[in-house]
């Protein structure tokens, strides 16, 4: 697979996973203007192990009750700087919808949508696939086309591509 697809639905599952949702074709992520605070704040969060261990606990298989995590993630969030664990959940989903227009070897600019719909004939012309394999990897990709997102705020991308070195090794 494309190592922009393999981002872009690394992304989109970190995505759903920290929001502690699916991630729904239909109901887009919220996109926030950026400041380099939030991005610096981003990649401490993820340094932060007692952090990384509340999202855990929160998602993971053992599930402890979600009003007492979500209390403990609001002020983790609150210690790394943002007002609480849902505006760290908007920052990192404005990082991936950025982090998708990215081509994560290059750092240019692409366009997610055409580099889909190019892996979609790729798999199609590819008669080496398994028809089951074919069909998964095809409906991923259309599930992928339904959720993309334009960036809601140019600079972002400027922002995220400061610092993507440390941004692609967390997604």
């Amino acid at each position: 697979m494309h190592p922009l697809l393999r981002a872009f639905f690394l992304a989109l599952g970190a995505i759903g996973l920290l929001a502690g949702t699916t991630v729904l074709a239909e109901v887009p992520v919220k996109q926030v203007k950026l400041t380099e605070k939030q991005v610096e704040s981003f990649v401490a969060a993820h340094a932060d192990k007692d952090f990384a261990a509340l999202i855990q606990k929160l998602l993971g298989p053992k599930q402890t009750a979600e009003a007492k995590v979500m209390g403990e993630l609001d002020g983790a969030a609150a210690k790394h700087g943002f007002k609480d664990y849902a505006e760290y959940v908007d920052v990192f989903n404005t990082i991936g919808v950025a982090m998708n227009h990215i081509d994560p070897q290059t750092k240019a600019l692409v366009n997610p949508e055409a580099e889909i719909k190019k892996e979609i004939e790729e798999i199609n012309a590819d008669k080496s696939i398994a028809e089951d394999e074919r069909k998964q990897m095809l409906q991923e990709l259309d599930d992928a086309l339904k959720s993309l997102q334009p960036v809601a705020h140019a600079s972002n991308i400027d922002l995220v591509l400061k610092h993507h070195d440390k941004l692609k090794d967390l997604l």
